[in-house]
């Protein structure tokens, strides 16, 4: 996007959207592995999520022990049955239902209501899964042969306190007959028996005034019928009762995925479990977000949940969930060969189980990079679900070439693919340049167009307060938990603009980067945030050469020069090499410095609690140059000889080949660096009449155009013959 007129970033100059969000071939290794294994990757019904558990289920200790008492919590409210026998005459069907009625009222008070706790995508939804068919199936089948699972996916539940309970009623309504397949529920008999209640109280009752006349009185039943059917709440009350009165059968109601949901949302969950449990008699489980128990357990309505019935669930390593759906993968995979086709246009056959091999390697390759691994931790926050978008995305990648991956058959599991390409599949998926709003990776240096004056350092100092502050206990005695208001009036005091400070922290909330105690991205000043794992991550982005260079690509920039140097950079084949990316790098961090002295005259001050704060410095991003330079010499010595000869420096270059329309030269103190001129293009000033007279041997005088990465070598103006 373009800026205010004098603001500009390098991919706009590349083109229109188009061009600017041009996609990749994906990877077609992973695009194929991907698809073929989507439903072990992303389980969606509960029979791929069955299959899961059963057969890549990653165990804990400390799940596992919260299975013995939710089962013991469970097996309380077990209603009568061969064991629960009272001894009255078997001719009389009506009273061992009301005896079976009454002892399932006499348990109204015990219903409960437990809480799993823990991060988004932690692994809860999943652990109730385990629990039901791994834990209680296997152990007590006959328990489990009467529990009724209800699942509710609340992701499609209304916000409003008005519409969410009819909703409610209604889905566990429609899961109920969907359970119960085998029971006709439109039956005049089975209808009979759900509202026998209803039916026998008329009967004794106003009933009675109708035994005479027979057509009236079936009017009056239908009626009777229709209204209970039409009222939900009756409906669903009796149609439990009916099911526990009949087959004895437990009702246990899971909402998932509440823990989606923000603060206010999430407790009003809480509200309609607790509903649900002491109106209609029935076990509830009901997931929650840990920040939220963790921070409200002590107020209304957490207060009031029995702690005996919270279990916190730890979310399993992610990378040992990608390997077990990986080794259940290759037990399932047959035997059979399919084609690639490589960029070079080759046709490669691979064998299924061998293709997967690959990916084995990349788990390893993964796993002994400690920058890889931190970023699928850091990233994906303790979210399995995440984590697995994350390396579905990485797998297919256009920047992880085929080639890369087969490049594995020879080397094997000592195979290591280079940091930076792992980064840039990372950062860009399968877009050609990087854009923050796609990526999985924010763009620390954005700012907005429309703003008076753009502020590329913001959502660094905000990130870099709250760091800061980790470790120091905030008003609520949680470490790390601030008022928003103390991070604006912060900011405000090295130069910040009160309304862009809030507006990035909202956007911080949103990516992820920060956690509000509302889990709502639109806080007020009384709000708490603290720093979360991805921002954290982000902070330590700052230190990579290949994130700068990636952030670079949108960056607003002032001064049109270094724009276009980066924008002739990112249209060469060769923009994602080590020198390109160190070279746009460095080109940002030095435009950024000079911005930063222009954007605040007073660029640190003294906060009111003595600690000095200062507008980012950059120091960071120099010191990951100076470092990158460090560990490759070929790229040190390029990027010397690239800042030794910038855009206009006059040269003494020596013609050493004369081509059709064009020149061939070399400069240098050793005569070892390689120019070109040609007549076929004004930028380099070459006359046709003059190149004729231009013989292999003679001296010219030039100025260095700029570098062209795709020939390695520089382009020249010329200025004039060396006499």
């Amino acid at each position: 996007a373009s800026g205010k007129k004098e603001f500009k970033t390098p991919v706009l100059q590349l083109g229109g959207k188009r061009v600017q969000n041009e996609e990749l071939e994906e990877n077609s290794f992973g695009r194929t592995f991907v698809l073929e294994n989507r439903t072990i990757f992303d389980p969606e019904t509960e029979e791929e999520r069955g299959v899961i558990v059963e057969n890549a289920y990653i165990t804990s200790a400390k799940r596992e022990q919260h299975a013995e008492p939710i089962y013991k919590e469970i097996r309380k409210f077990e209603l009568p049955s061969k064991r629960h026998t009272t001894p009255i005459a078997t001719d009389n069907p009506t009273e061992l239902v009301q005896k079976i009625s009454q002892r399932i009222d006499d348990k109204i008070e015990a219903y409960s209501l437990m809480l799993l706790i823990g991060n988004v995508g932690s692994g809860k939804t999943t652990f109730i899964r385990y629990f039901k068919k791994m834990f209680l199936e296997k152990k007590y089948p006959q328990l489990a042969q009467k529990c009724d699972w209800i699942f509710l996916n609340m992701n499609f539940a209304p916000l409003t306190k008005e519409e969410i309970y009819g909703w409610v009623k209604s889905e566990i309504i429609e899961q109920i007959k969907n359970n119960h397949q085998n029971i006709n529920f439109s039956n005049f008999e089975v209808i009979k028996r759900v509202f026998r209640k209803e039916l026998q109280n008329f009967e004794e009752g106003i009933g009675q005034l109708l035994k005479e006349d027979k057509n009236s009185y079936q009017k009056e039943i239908y009626q009777l019928l229709k209204e209970k059917m039409e009222d939900s709440s009756c409906f669903l009350n009796s149609l439990l009762s009916y099911l526990k009165g009949d087959y004895s059968f437990l009702p246990i109601i899971v909402l998932d995925n509440c823990d989606k949901r923000n603060k206010d949302e999430q407790l009003l969950m809480f509200e309609v479990a607790q509903w649900l449990r002491t109106t209609f008699k029935c076990v509830v489980i009901l997931p929650m977000r840990d920040s939220t128990y963790d921070l409200y357990r002590n107020e209304p309505p957490l207060d009031t949940v029995v702690k005996d019935l919270v279990f916190r669930i730890d979310p399993p390593d992610l990378l040992k969930v990608l390997q077990a759906r990986l080794d259940y993968i290759i037990r399932i995979t047959e035997q059979t060969d399919t084609t690639y086709i490589l960029r070079n246009g080759f046709n490669v056959s691979v064998k299924k189980t061998e293709l997967i091999d690959y990916f084995k390697c990349i788990m390893v390759a993964i796993r002994g990079n400690n920058m890889a691994s931190d970023i699928f931790y850091r990233l994906s926050d303790r979210n399995t679900r995440n984590g697995i978008q994350i390396f579905e995305d990485f797998c297919k990648s256009g920047h992880i070439l085929a080639e890369d991956i087969l490049m594995m058959r020879t080397v094997g599991k000592d195979y290591e693919l280079p940091s930076y390409k792992f980064l840039n599949a990372m950062l860009r998926k399968n877009r050609r340049y990087y854009n923050g709003e796609q990526s999985n990776f924010i763009n620390l240096f954005y700012s907005d167009f429309n703003d008076d004056f753009p502020d590329p350092f913001i959502r660094i100092d905000i990130l870099r307060w709250l760091k800061d502050h980790n470790a120091k206990e905030g008003p609520t005695k949680n470490k790390g938990m601030f008022p928003t208001g103390e991070v604006v009036k912060d900011m405000q005091l090295i130069g910040h603009s009160k309304d862009i400070i809030i507006r990035e922290i909202n956007y911080l909330i949103k990516r992820g980067l920060i956690l509000s105690e509302t889990l709502s991205s639109n806080v007020g000043k009384e709000d708490l945030i603290k720093i979360a794992l991805p921002g954290l991550l982000h902070i330590n982005l700052l230190h990579n050469v290949t994130y700068l260079a990636a952030c670079a690509e949108n960056v607003l920039f002032k001064d049109i020069s270094v724009m276009t140097s980066i924008s002739r950079r990112l249209a060469s084949n060769f923009y994602l090499t080590k020198l390109s990316m160190v070279l746009t790098a460095n080109e940002m961090i030095k435009y950024l410095e000079g911005y930063r002295t222009e954007f605040s005259s007073h660029p640190e001050a003294y906060l009111s609690d003595g600690d000095q704060r200062r507008i980012y410095d950059l120091e960071d991003c120099k010191n990951a140059i100076i470092k990158w330079l460090d560990k490759d010499s070929y790229v040190r010595g390029e990027f010397a000889k690239l800042q030794s000869y910038p855009a206009g420096k006059e040269v003494m270059a020596n013609v050493v080949s004369k081509v059709k329309n064009g020149l061939v030269c070399l400069f240098g103190e050793n005569q070892d660096i390689k120019g070109f001129l040609s007549v076929l293009d004004s930028k380099y000033n070459l006359d046709y009449a003059i190149y004729e007279k231009i013989d292999i041997g003679e001296r010219l005088i030039c100025e260095i155009v700029e570098f062209d990465h795709d020939y390695k070598s520089f382009q020249l103006r010329f200025v004039d013959k060396h006499e």
